[in-house]
């Protein structure tokens, strides 16, 4: 009942900033999850300094983050594309959430023309 790899997920924190607003960023403490991944959507980059896009959805029994956290998976940061949401399947042992992820395409990675 386990995923098959490791995220670790920033969940947002409120905090305010210098001008009294409040407003939502990734925390600075990371909590390990188990995730099941499909692939999403895979579309690599023709040339040098274009955008690959790479979307992957994620199945996990409990997501400690939402909109604004901060996600580590397979060394490379990910935004969250879609909110997590959960799935109540047929009983409480099937209950898990959902969520589609996006690659960030690091600069690091795109000497290949691209993170793919």
């Amino acid at each position: 009942d386990q995923g098959e790899e490791l995220c670790t997920v920033y969940p947002e924190v409120e905090y305010t900033d210098r001008y009294g607003n409040k407003t939502r960023r990734a925390g600075k403490v990371g909590h390990r999850i188990r995730v099941t991944v499909s692939e999403e959507r895979r579309t690599p980059s023709d040339l040098m300094g274009q955008v690959s896009v790479n979307m992957i959805r994620c199945i996990a029994r409990y997501v400690p983050g939402w909109d604004w956290a901060r996600v580590v998976f397979r060394n490379e940061e990910w935004d969250i594309v879609t909110p997590p949401h959960i799935s109540s399947g047929a009983s409480r042992a099937t209950r898990h959430y959902e969520f589609v992820l996006r690659s960030r395409n690091g600069l690091d990675n795109m000497a290949g023309g691209g993170s793919g």
